[in-house]
């Protein structure tokens, strides 16, 4: 019996001096999350984006020390709303928070507390398929800052390659998302081992704008068999072939920053034309097409919103006032986008210009509506807006965040 119970009790005190494994250290991030509104540079403000543009499917996590191309933690995830599962890392999205396991080497390097700043490098919806590019947990610092957003002969990634007529006229978003990109620098660790975190929040910026034509014509024109638009072209050497995918640093207030790429050659798409022939009878007429020229007084989330009531049918009408010819992606640009409106009225071959504000205002994450109507004497009225901008007190900009 006694050497019953002395047995029992040395296996019970050997029991007591099992080591459990050290959980492995993580670093937690704020991003915003499929189930959540992007934030846009302009971090305030109605939001109008439509879900399919806001919709993150994928996401990649890269976390550098500052200073060095030391990787301190990556991290792939999949939005479960498409897919039921996640990477071999057991990494999950966690509502707004992004978990990343750490290098041993930098939490030893936390632990004594010799750890420098880390940079946290993000992209969303970046696939070969919608951008051209093959990103990993083996992608280096210098790989992202030189990743680019391209012109492909196979595809169209966020550019113009080929004719455009309706319905294929309104580009609908990509299956794999609009491309997003973020980028926090020099951000001091914090908490205690095996939780630790990044406070700042990254915000996630769209790589491309939407730009929308909206057309409509005046009762006193509707029945002008000839009415027609036979193109609208972006002109040549103003739609850049080839753009950073990242920021490589933080945007300036009046978003002049430059992310072409300069090349030997020109770094600009020849003309393009952005939307097909468009025959009268698919542009709907309304009575005073003037209603729904911008008032800058409204601002902007306000003609957005009017405009978007004018496409769809009002109780009492039997169509819609306006139609979207285009809806269409594109890369930034650091020249003034100008272009075309070839149209036929009255039997009369004819030309309309459009221009987009000034060189570099064409920036990531812009709504741009060009309207533009027919009304008697043969013309074509154009009004551009640009209704995604920035602070109204850091400049002549109002705000406003889609």
């Amino acid at each position: 019996m006694l050497v019953l119970l002395f047995a029992g009790c040395a296996s019970s005190s050997e029991e007591e001096k099992v080591v459990q494994p050290k959980e492995k250290p993580v670093l937690r991030l704020y991003v915003y999350a499929p189930d959540r509104p992007i934030v846009t540079r302009a971090d305030i403000g109605d939001v109008a984006a439509t879900t399919a543009e806001n919709a993150v499917h994928s996401l990649h996590v890269w976390v550098f020390e500052t200073g060095t191309d030391d990787l301190v933690g990556h991290v792939q995830l999949t939005n479960p709303a498409m897919a039921d599962q996640l990477d071999a890392n057991n990494s999950s999205i966690v509502g707004q928070t992004v978990t990343v396991p750490i290098s041993d080497a930098f939490a030893t390097k936390l632990e004594n507390g010799t750890a420098p700043g880390v940079d946290v490098y993000v992209a969303a919806n970046v696939t070969p398929a919608n951008c051209g590019l093959s990103l990993d947990g083996a992608t280096t610092r210098t790989k992202l800052k030189e990743a680019l957003i391209e012109h492909k002969t196979a595809a169209d990634y966020f550019g113009v390659t080929a004719l455009a007529s309706l319905p294929s006229a309104v580009m609908d978003v990509p299956e794999g998302g609009l491309p997003m990109s973020g980028l926090l620098e020099n951000q001091t660790v914090t908490g205690t081992s095996p939780v630790y975190a990044v406070t700042p929040r990254v915000k996630l910026v769209r790589a491309v704008s939407k730009v929308r034509f909206i057309f409509t014509k005046a009762s006193s024109v509707a029945d002008d068999e000839s009415l027609k638009v036979s193109a609208i072209t972006l002109d040549d050497g103003v739609l850049p072939k080839q753009e950073y995918l990242l920021l490589e640093a933080p945007y300036t207030t009046d978003g002049r920053q430059s992310h072409v790429v300069s090349t030997g050659v020109s770094p600009y798409e020849a003309e393009a034309t952005l939307v097909g022939e468009v025959g009268g009878s698919a542009i709907n007429a309304c009575g005073t097409p003037t209603d729904y020229i911008y008032n800058v007084e409204d601002g902007a989330q306000a003609y957005e919103t009017q405009i978007n009531g004018g496409l769809v049918t009002q109780e009492g009408h039997t169509a819609p006032d306006l139609s979207e010819l285009g809806r269409l992606y594109l890369r930034e640009s650091d020249k003034k986008l100008t272009g075309k409106i070839r149209y036929t009225t009255e039997s009369s071959e004819k030309t309309a210009t459009f221009e987009m504000a000034e060189a570099g205002d064409f920036s990531r994450n812009h709504t741009w509506i060009v309207y533009a109507y027919f009304e008697g004497s043969g013309l074509l009225k154009v009004n551009v807006v640009n209704v995604k901008n920035w602070d109204a007190d850091q400049g002549s900009h109002a705000v406003y965040n889609w």
